[in-house]
């Protein structure tokens, strides 16, 4: 058999997902679930189905939110990991969770035409034609990276780690490649220390010298 070619298909890295993107998508979200919904992506990184299977009371077997630590767990079963995963429960996204109705376990309760509970691929689809609506392409996964891109901006990368959950050090490390205004912004803010620490130092030996000649 001849040898067939390598084919080699490029990694996109993760990319960051512009504010107003994601606000002009809020602004076309008219209930209040839903809002709280694309916020869990936009504000905590949750997946889609971590999202959609949040509860509201501590088990072993789906994401829950832990109100007195401000966290959302997500117990290791669900995430197949060792051991249990969290992140902090943003308090835009606390308020967003705490203001709907309680339909019981579930905090969300996303409904089709016939009044029965809808599953992963119709809350997905919902999400992309409200991106739709808003103009914008975005999914869950999307606000997900926005997430990661948004802390690789401001966080280690062992914080960002636990904050994504990440299995894998590498997959972390994606999110560094597209940070390129936080590394302006670190060569800007350090020019200007070093300026600052310059004209510091310039004003004390003007000073200095103003003593000695009085003397």
């Amino acid at each position: 058999m001849p040898d067939f070619p390598t084919i080699k298909v490029p990694q996109k890295d993760p990319q960051p997902v512009p504010t107003e993107s994601f606000e002009k998508m809020f602004a076309k979200a008219t209930d209040a679930e839903m809002r709280a919904f694309i916020l869990c992506g936009w504000l905590a990184g949750l997946r889609l189905n971590e999202a959609l299977h949040l509860e509201r009371e501590a088990n072993d077997k789906f994401p829950y939110l832990d109100l007195l630590h401000d966290r959302i767990v997500i117990p290791a079963e669900f995430a197949k990991a060792v051991r249990d995963q969290w992140v902090p429960l943003d308090p835009d996204l606390r308020a967003a969770l705490e203001a709907l109705p309680d339909h019981g376990v579930r905090v969300f309760d996303f409904q089709g035409p016939n009044g029965d509970r809808v599953g992963l691929r119709a809350v997905g689809a919902r999400v992309i034609r409200l991106a739709r609506l808003a103009g914008v392409k975005i999914t869950m996964k999307t606000l997900r990276r926005g997430f990661g891109c948004y802390h690789a901006a401001r966080q280690p990368a062992q914080v960002l780690r636990k904050l994504m959950r990440h299995a894998n050090i590498s997959t972390t490390m994606a999110f560094y490649a597209n940070v390129d205004d936080a590394v302006e912004a670190a060569v800007r803010n350090g020019r200007a220390l070093n300026r600052a620490l310059n004209n510091r130092e310039n004003e004390t030996e003007t000073n200095d010298e103003g003593i000695d000649g009085t003397l």
